[in-house]
């Protein structure tokens, strides 16, 4: 007997939906295997602004709140203005899905020895997800998203990170960024502020360069 093929169709990326006690579950679980040298262990109990930092491999740092380090008489010596969000950041709400499959796509071009993937920030309520592998392709991708400020107030900024440290990290919406600059720690934080996530940036292109090619194709 003959059968009639089945009809192929694609089938679109689903983006991480979950919660914030989730997401901290998560994140606990699939990053506890960096947190074993010597050095990480000593800057378990760090803290900042009511939040203890639980996990850290150096370049990332997982950060629960707790409401005993909102009291005085604390250990002043294990407080680490790194952690901390300041005047000096501005504020980006990731609260579209489609952020984390972009940033999916964008893997399928970037250099595999680098893992870099840049988010840079665009027109009004848009922000660029890049990735490229140096004489082979490269991804550019716009997603909307909203910025804290008046616009054109807000600074314009890029930051480049690594792509396994990155997407892990999204999934809970809506997800606040506090970004300075493209070398400062970048601050990440749910809606309820139950945690922060803080990522450090890699040295990837320059964002003003990668901004001018997404002018280009828009």
């Amino acid at each position: 007997w003959l059968r009639k093929p089945a009809r192929f169709a694609m089938v679109e990326p689903k983006a991480r939906n979950e919660e914030s006690a989730a997401a901290l579950k998560r994140l606990k679980k699939e990053f506890e295997q960096d947190n074993t040298s010597p050095s990480c262990a000593r800057a378990l109990g760090y803290h900042a602004q009511g939040y203890e930092l639980v996990a850290t491999n150096g370049h990332w740092a997982l950060l629960e709140f707790r409401e005993i380090y909102r009291r005085a008489g604390l250990d002043k010596a294990k407080e680490q203005k790194y952690l901390q969000v300041t005047s000096k950041h501005q504020a980006v709400k990731l609260d579209n899905p489609e952020l984390h499959n972009a940033l999916k796509r964008a893997k399928t071009c970037m250099n595999p020895a680098t893992k870099i993937v840049t988010l840079v920030s665009l027109a009004a309520g848009e922000l660029g997800v890049h990735s490229s592998e140096p004489d082979a392709a490269e991804f550019m991708e716009t997603v909307s998203e909203r910025v804290a400020g008046e616009l054109p107030a807000v600074r314009p900024w890029g930051v480049s990170f690594n792509f396994d440290y990155l997407e892990p990290l999204l999934g809970c919406w809506a997800l606040t960024m506090h970004v300075v600059d493209s070398d400062s720690a970048v601050i990440f934080e749910p809606a309820n502020k139950s945690w922060r996530f803080v990522l450090m940036p890699m040295r990837g292109e320059s964002a003003a360069e990668i901004r001018k090619r997404f002018k280009g194709v828009s």
